[in-house]
């Protein structure tokens, strides 16, 4: 059984020192996109982005999935800390993923 889960990253998990200092190594990923979501005009801390859930399919944000452990995704929520919650996203590939909105 595949312990592995689905992660689409919009933000600062696409950078490969973040990921070496979650994770210990670098991922790899597939670009997909996440409709019915926007990028926020404001950043988090003025440096992280935010995405909102519109419900408009005609808003798009572009981003990169990667495949996670179990435990790195326990990482990866202590990462993005009480700001962010995870919720399970279709993405226009048809997969299902977790993502981080506010």
């Amino acid at each position: 059984m595949n312990n592995n889960t689905l992660l689409f990253s919009y933000g600062s998990l696409q950078q490969p020192e973040v990921q070496l200092s979650l994770y210990k190594r670098v991922l790899t990923g597939n670009e997909d996109l996440l409709l019915g979501f926007k990028l926020a005009e404001k950043l988090l801390y003025n440096q992280y982005p935010i995405i909102i859930d519109t419900k408009d399919y005609t808003d798009v944000i572009s981003g990169i999935v990667f495949e996670l452990t179990l435990e790195e995704l326990k990482f990866t929520d202590d990462y993005e800390g009480e700001q962010y919650r995870r919720i399970q996203v279709k993405l226009e590939s048809g997969r299902e993923a977790w993502c981080y909105v506010m």
